[in-house]
């Protein structure tokens, strides 16, 4: 099977032209001509360590998606097994001290070997001695960790999507957390694959089925990412199909068995349900006024704010005409093309759609959110402002993609009809906003400059919105790094960093 690259399997989320806000995603349009995914001559090998109770039905799967499979684990000879394969599946299911010790000569064989390898740490959160093994093992580097979301819990602050992806970051792998929708991270991007069946909760082993899943694709060299993407996808798709006709758990375990056999590359980029959500970095969140520029050209204003470091731009334009404003926003994302800096606009939808843009910031006399999320997609950035905890818990779960929140401080850019929040109201903003919306991204908004950021931050914000302190600068590139290096300071102080 030919390799792909991660940029062949999912696109940069944020596409560039017109109307591609509103685009479904099409995460696996690589496979488009694949005649097969795993079959092959000869096959791909994948040696499994795994439970017992597991052997018999990974094997299945792997078999019947064109993979061979063995499973000996014997310390002795593992090795050999593992110099002969194109990958490793360790899963800790049913551990005893042979099958342990065969995990250690097994890893130690691929690491010398450079065979790239799955760890599946079942039940850590059970036993204080698998979870331990799975901690060390994780430093030995496998390439994909796979894990439900219990295991994750047991190894990570959380259980959401931030958690996913601060744990792929923390030990350098691609993590894959299954479930109702699974997770997959590494460490940077974030992808949801929807679909399955309950049914294969009932099904003794398809967990550990599919991590060999994921080894195989690993031994038909694909990248992690990709390799976790598929094995995930397959098996939501096979799953999803063999239901239409299961009488039971009985009849569904022998359905998904000839659905992954029969399923091809058309059939994944037909039914695989999969979406990469945004994600937004706000330390310093630029917003482009002409009323606050100097009379600059704003593109030019734009690429100064990108060069000294801002990670976010929004463009508000108040009252001008929507050509004009089309117009405006598409040399602003020329401006910082490449830069990978996404554009976001205020208020108006239809000119982001219209100008190729990231997303859209919305305030609360806008549009509604979930108005404005199904019209743009589940792949655009789409920010709000909040004033009070109320508008918080009005607006759905999963809409917004960050929150602004303030003011903060007094400003003269625009009058927020509130007054400010300073520095403890904003703590206390953010403990509702996150209390509604775990994990949800926010920033401090208004009269913020790099004299007061660090107490922005310090309060729990992720970032500040500033108009006047960039645009009105005299030089707008070192008026960025300045405030970007008072961000950057109060967030690792916070951390510990």
């Amino acid at each position: 099977m030919p390799t792909s690259s991660a940029s062949d399997l999912f696109p940069p989320p944020f596409r560039s032209g017109p109307g591609a806000l509103g685009e479904p995603s099409r995460a696996l349009a690589f496979l488009t001509g694949r005649a097969t995914l795993l079959r092959r001559e000869p096959p791909v090998r994948v040696h499994m360590l795994t439970s017992p109770a597991a052997v018999a039905r990974s094997a299945d799967i792997l078999l019947a998606c064109g993979a061979s499979p063995s499973a000996t684990a014997d310390p002795e000879t593992v090795a050999g097994f593992v110099e002969a394969t194109g990958a490793l599946l360790v899963n800790l299911g049913m551990l005893e001290p042979a099958r342990e010790a065969a995990v250690g000569h097994a890893v130690a064989a691929a690491r010398r070997l450079g065979r790239p390898w799955v760890l599946d740490p079942v039940k850590i959160g059970l036993s204080a001695h698998r979870l331990e093994l799975a901690r060390r093992l994780l430093g030995a580097g496998p390439a994909v960790l796979k894990l439900n979301r219990a295991e994750l819990a047991a190894l990570a602050d959380g259980e959401d999507g931030d958690a996913v992806v601060r744990l792929a970051r923390r030990h350098g792998c691609v993590v894959a957390v299954t479930g109702p929708v699974d997770l997959v991270s590494d460490g940077r991007r974030l992808v949801e694959l929807a679909g399955g069946s309950p049914l294969l909760g009932r099904i003794t082993a398809t967990g550990c089925a599919l991590g060999a899943l994921v080894a195989a694709f690993l031994a038909a060299g694909e990248p992690p990412l990709e390799a976790a993407l598929l094995a995930c996808a397959s098996m939501a798709v096979a799953g999803e199909r063999a239901a239409r006709r299961a009488h039971g758990p009985g009849t569904l375990a022998a359905g998904v068995v000839d659905e992954l056999a029969a399923l091809g590359p058309a059939d994944l980029l037909r039914e695989a349900r999969v979406v990469e959500r945004p994600r937004v970095d706000l330390r310093v969140y630029g917003i482009l006024d002409p009323s606050r520029s100097g009379g600059r050209p704003l593109p030019e204003l734009a690429r100064a704010a990108v060069a000294g470091g801002a990670t976010l731009l929004q463009l508000r334009i108040k009252g001008a005409e929507t050509r004009t404003m089309v117009e405006t926003a598409r040399a602003v994302r020329a401006a910082i093309a490449g830069t990978g800096v996404p554009l976001l606009v205020n208020d108006r939808v239809d000119v982001a759609l219209a100008a190729g843009a990231h997303g859209v910031h919305l305030g609360k006399h806008d549009l509604d959110p979930a108005l404005a999320r199904s019209l743009l997609g589940p792949e655009a950035i789409l920010g709000v402002t909040i004033h009070h905890g109320s508008e918080a818990r009005a607006i759905p779960q999963g809409v917004a993609t960050y929150a602004g929140l303030g003011p903060v401080f007094p400003t003269a850019s625009k009058d927020p009809g509130d007054p400010p929040l300073g520095p403890d109201g904003l703590a206390r903003l953010i403990r509702e906003v996150r209390a509604a919306h775990p994990g949800l991204p926010v920033c401090g908004i208004a009269g913020i400059d790099a004299s007061n950021a660090a107490s922005v931050i310090e309060a729990g914000a992720d970032g500040v919105a500033v108009i006047s302190e960039l645009f009105m600068a005299e030089d707008v590139e070192a008026a960025a790094r300045r405030l970007r290096a008072v961000v950057d300071a109060a967030l690792a102080r916070r951390n510990g960093t």
